[in-house]
Order: structure tokens, then C-alpha cells, then sequence
């Protein structure tokens, strides 16, 4: 299959509430230890700043993802991996160096397709 080469749609987008969750939801204070978690949450190894920047730079069709159905939406999710610690997973009680990011297909009118590249969410999960 040919890669899309449309500059519109070739990388991800994030609006600010989305940004916004990801911190509230996925980011720990310095402290986390005393903290016992429900969520994966990612370490002070990488800054929010860093992470959005490093997952938007990345054309989509170079990362490795699938189809997911999650409460009756189909949404696209990505993985990627850093060389070094990015997060914590509390149920594997371990720390990672991989990021899940699930998105939604959005239209692109320049290219007539539904690409996934509006994020919806980003957390780090257990090494695969």
C-alpha cells in the first residue's frame, strides 16, 4: 500500500484540552512515590512539553498501531518507544519506555480520507 503523502494529515494534531487531560490525568507531581496510583502515569524523565513535541514530529504511517473498540468508538493506537524510562504502569508494577496513543480519524478534505491524527489520549504501558 502506498503511503499517504499529504502534508495535512501526515502527523498527529493535539488541541489544548487534550493536552490539558494528559497532564491532569497522566503526569505526576516530582513526589509520586508515596503515591499509590490507579493509572499509568509518566515519570519527571520527560516533560509534557517534550513528550507532545516527540509524538507530533513522527509521520503516523512510521509508527507500528491497530484498530481498537472501546466503549463503542473505533479509535486507531499507536506505540512508541523511547531509549529510556518515560513512565510508570502500577498494575505490572514496573516502569516503561512505551507510549499508547489513541486517536480519532479526523477528514481531510485535501486528501478525501479519515486518517487518524487528532489525539485523543497518550500514557505509557508495559513494554511489548
Amino acid at each position: 500500500m502506498e503511503e499517504r503523502r499529504c502534508i495535512y494529515c501526515r502527523f498527529f494534531s493535539l488541541s489544548e484540552d487534550r493536552k490539558e487531560h494528559i497532564i491532569q490525568e497522566h503526569f505526576r507531581p516530582r513526589y509520586w512515590q508515596g503515591i499509590r496510583p490507579s493509572k499509568s502515569f509518566f515519570c519527571n524523565s520527560i516533560s509534557p512539553e517534550e513528550l507532545f513535541h516527540e509524538v507530533r514530529m513522527i509521520p503516523r504511517f512510521q509508527l507500528i498501531g491497530r484498530w481498537s473498540r472501546r466503549r463503542g468508538r473505533i479509535r486507531f493506537v499507536y506505540y512508541l518507544s523511547f531509549p529510556f524510562d518515560v513512565g510508570f504502569v502500577p498494575g505490572a508494577n514496573c516502569t516503561t519506555t512505551t507510549v499508547r496513543i489513541v486517536c480519532d480519524c479526523v477528514y481531510c478534505p485535501a486528501c478525501d480520507v479519515h486518517p487518524p491524527t487528532k489525539i485523543v489520549t497518550m500514557y505509557p504501558v508495559p513494554r511489548w
